[in-house]
């Protein structure tokens, strides 16, 4: 009987050791989060790794509310480099996620996050001299007159399909 009883208690010493070992990993704070984007945002194309941490955060924590634009986001049904267009992507998603967490948007912030991924396709042409998007050369023009918010606004809008 006693071995029964300790057979038993190791047994389920065992499966909740194992079953602590199975569960996912614990999701990154918001200061983790906004660290990995500050790293990534330093140098996108070497920093993607650290983009990982931001958006576990973003898409486990439910903090970040990020509703997607079809007319900011275009681009990414381009067929251009899967690596580049991660690059893009996650500085998209990081930008956004910092606008929420630091500056207090309460709700998407697209706007912060194309600039980010416009500062992104930079760092990727300084890589690349030949990489060049139509979409984010429009930006870049907009950029140098000065207008890139407006621009932006009027791409959320579907005000400026050009």
């Amino acid at each position: 009987m006693m071995k029964t009883v300790a057979a038993t208690v190791l047994l389920t010493l065992l499966s909740v050791a194992a079953a602590e070992t199975l569960q996912a990993p614990a999701l990154p704070s918001a200061a983790e989060a906004l660290a990995a984007y500050k790293e990534f945002n330093a140098a996108p194309v070497a920093g993607l790794r650290a983009a990982q941490t931001f958006v576990d955060f973003i898409r486990g924590t439910g903090e970040i509310h990020i509703v997607l634009n079809e007319n900011l986001l275009s681009w990414m049904y381009k067929d251009f480099d899967p690596q580049s267009k991660a690059v893009l992507y996650a500085a998209f998603l990081g930008g956004n996620m910092r606008a929420q967490l630091e500056d207090g948007e309460s709700s998407n912030g697209d706007v912060a996050g194309m600039l980010s991924a416009v500062a992104a396709y930079r760092a990727l042409q300084a890589q690349n001299a030949n990489f060049s998007l139509p979409f984010f050369e429009r930006l870049l023009s907009a950029e140098t007159n000065g207008d890139l918010t407006l621009k932006l606004n009027q791409l959320m809008a579907g005000a400026d399909n050009d």
